[in-house]
Parts: C-alpha cells; sequence; structure tokens
C-alpha cells in the first residue's frame, strides 16, 4: 500500500472534507461526491488496524456511490452548513426532472430557494429550520418551478449531519418526484368534497320532504326517519331506530306488507313497493291509523 493511499485512510472516513470551492464548477461538485462516497461507504477490512491487505481490495467508493446515486429515480442533493447553506453536489437527475444542468444549478447557491412556489417558501424556511435546530430529519412536500415554467411536487427527506465535536457539518437527501401522487390526491379530494355535498343534499331533501321517509336493510329494521316522522305517526325518531317497519303497519295489513316486502327485495330499484296496490292505513302511536302508501 502505498503512502497516500495510507493517509487517505488514516485520515478518518468522517473527518473533514478539505476546504475548496464546491460551487466553482460540476468537477469540483464530483469531487465531493467521491469524498462524500467515503462517509456512506465505509472500508470493509478483516485487518485489525483497519487496513486492507491490498491496494487491489480498497473499494471504488466514489464509483459506487456514483452509480447508486445516478440509478436511483430521484435527485440526490448536499449541502454544507460551515460556509452557508450552499449546493455542494446535486445528482443528474436534476435535468431531467427540473430541466436544469447539475453546473447550472451549482453555480447559483439560492437557486433552490428561487424556484420554490412562493407558497411554500415560509414552510421550507420553518422546517429547515427545526431541522438545524432539533437535528431531527426532514420530511416534507415542496412545488418546484421546472425551467418550463411548470410546477413539480417533490417529496423530501433530508438529514442533517454533525462533525464529531457536534457542529453542524451538511445536510443530505433525496427528493422523490410525486406529481402524479398529488394529482391524484387533489382529484380524489375534489370528489370526496363533491360527494359531501351530494350526500348534503339527498340529506336535506331527505329531512325535509313533506312526506314521511323512512329507510329500512334487508331485514325490515328502520335505519333512518326523517322528521314528519312525528308529524304523521307521532314517534320520535329514536323510538322507531332499529325496530321493525311493521310497527308502523297495522296489525291487519301485516301479512300482506310481508309479501309485498318479500316481492320488493327480490328485485329491488326505484319504485314504490306497494305501486298499483290499494292504500293501506299506517298506524300511529296513539293506535290510530291513517291512509299510507310504502
Amino acid at each position: 500500500m502505498n503512502e497516500n493511499s495510507n493517509n487517505f485512510l488514516n485520515d478518518e472516513l468522517l473527518g473533514m472534507i478539505p476546504d475548496v470551492d464546491i460551487l466553482s464548477s460540476l468537477a469540483n461538485s464530483e469531487q465531493t461526491l467521491s469524498q462524500l462516497a467515503g462517509v456512506f461507504f465505509p472500508f470493509q477490512t478483516n485487518d485489525s488496524k483497519g487496513f486492507a491487505d491490498s491496494e487491489e481490495e480498497l473499494p471504488d467508493l466514489y464509483s459506487r456511490y456514483r452509480v447508486l446515486v445516478e440509478q436511483i429515480p430521484a435527485i440526490v442533493f448536499m449541502s454544507f452548513l460551515d460556509r452557508g447553506i450552499s449546493e455542494a453536489y446535486i445528482s443528474p437527475q436534476i435535468e431531467t426532472m427540473l430541466g436544469f444542468t447539475q453546473a447550472e444549478w451549482l453555480e447559483d447557491p439560492i437557486r433552490w430557494f428561487e424556484q420554490l412556489h412562493e407558497e411554500d417558501k415560509i414552510r421550507w424556511s420553518i422546517e429547515a429550520a427545526q431541522m438545524f435546530l432539533s437535528g431531527e430529519p426532514l420530511r416534507s412536500t415542496y412545488r418546484v418551478k421546472a425551467r418550463n415554467g411548470h410546477f413539480i411536487s417533490f417529496h423530501c427527506e433530508a438529514k442533517m449531519v454533525r462533525r464529531k465535536d457536534g457542529r453542524p457539518w451538511f445536510i443530505h437527501g433525496v427528493a422523490f418526484d410525486v406529481t402524479e401522487l398529488k394529482h391524484k390526491e387533489n382529484e380524489l379530494s375534489d370528489a370526496l368534497t363533491a360527494l359531501r355535498k351530494s350526500e348534503k343534499m339527498q340529506r336535506n331533501i331527505f329531512e325535509f320532504a313533506p312526506d314521511t321517509m323512512v329507510i329500512v336493510n334487508r331485514q325490515g329494521k328502520i335505519e333512518s326517519v326523517n322528521s314528519q316522522i312525528k308529524k304523521m305517526f307521532g314517534y320520535e325518531a329514536k323510538e322507531v331506530l332499529g325496530k321493525d317497519v311493521l310497527e308502523l303497519v297495522p296489525e291487519r295489513y301485516r301479512n300482506s306488507h310481508i309479501g309485498h316486502q318479500s316481492n320488493f327485495m327480490k328485485n329491488p330499484h326505484l319504485r314504490e313497493m306497494g305501486g298499483g296496490l290499494e292504500l293501506l292505513r299506517g298506524e300511529k302511536m296513539e293506535l290510530n291509523s291513517l291512509p299510507t302508501s310504502f
């Protein structure tokens, strides 16, 4: 093993990244990626000193990390904290997803913030500050403006890495394109809103209809009634819920009603169950009856 390899290994994988101007060029950005690989792919050795037996056994950390990063269908990023929030590395997917080359993105240290949707900027500032102060990972979704003017929704996962002495060092993370998912969520939300409006309208029609309306299940048990039940039958709604609808039918009509109900359930569709039949008289609470059509 040559002297340079020993020096590199003895520098400790979590030590300080050399002080270079990361933003000056894409080449420097790739140098950062190479060094960052050493953080996430520590050497696996059998030597008690932590060294590999031969130089050939040293893994090509840069190649391994780069292959991993470039295969992920997401944007991988890294930003230093000890020299301002400046982008140190951005993966090539930035161009596919947002239309900016790596060099274009890295040359402007505030491009990320500039491309954020105006409504998301304050939230990002607050959530990023919470990550810096607490050390807790950031998990959130932001809208980012692409070069073509369209907004892409990204779910971001970022984590702060500290130096050995506890000082903040850099953040690294990944951003997944969830635009289509957000569109589906919005469509579902709109559909649910429309459904609630429809249900409310139907409920109002049901509740304020001039006639008594009774909803029963297949067993003939009352599941819902409107407010007219009190006026027409003398019952409070809570008094009849869960009871057999036959309690609203005079005893002398119950056998025939059971037959009508059975026939209706064999082919349930919107129609009067007793359509074409003579009116029966509904049973009122005070044991009186009134003409009723079911």
